[in-house]
């Protein structure tokens, strides 16, 4: 099995390290320092690519990639898509479509607040995201009876210790 070890200085594998911590990049990065770390700290190649799911020629071109341009290199995005099966009719009508449109990817988090992780907008626009901050905001407190499995539910105007106090009295109201 075919190994390299430890040709990274110091300031190489602390700067793939940071590619690693950055949001800002890409999967696609992320895997690529991290094959180029692993290779480096002596794992063997077709461990990395089954670990990382990918081919081992793919590793193998991430190394050779490093070796000539380093880190500006291994980034670098070569994907160029493919052409485009749309008509031009359908592509005007798809870009009005959008720009008439908001389509979004959201997570969302325990205190309920959607948090979009993608959008699909038309470049070199801007568009609001609304919001569920403000008066319109729904505060549910709430419980479920761990032996009927019923919930019980209030809707307060915040959610704090004395609509917490609100739902146990109506707890024990039941």
């Amino acid at each position: 099995m075919e190994t390299h070890h430890r040709f990274l200085t110091s300031s190489e594998r602390h700067t793939l390290r940071a590619v690693l911590h950055r949001a800002s990049h890409s999967a696609q990065e992320h895997g690529r320092a991290n094959a180029i770390l692993l290779i480096d700290d002596g794992v063997p190649i077709p461990l990395i690519a089954k670990a990382l799911f990918l081919d081992e020629q793919s590793v193998r071109n991430f190394l050779k990639r490093y070796r000539l341009g380093k880190i500006d290199a291994l980034l670098e995005n070569h994907y160029r898509g493919r052409k485009s099966k749309l008509t031009g009719e359908e592509k005007d009508r798809l870009r009005q479509h959008i720009a008439e449109n908001l389509y979004m990817d959201c997570a969302l988090v325990m205190t309920c607040i959607s948090i979009p992780t993608y959008s699909w907008i038309l470049k070199g626009t801007d568009k609001e995201l609304p919001t569920n901050s403000g008066r319109r905001r729904l505060n549910l407190n709430g419980a479920v009876d761990a032996e009927s499995h019923e919930a019980i539910v209030i809707n307060s105007p915040t959610i704090d210790a004395d609509s917490t106090l609100e739902l146990l009295v109506w707890i024990e109201s039941v």
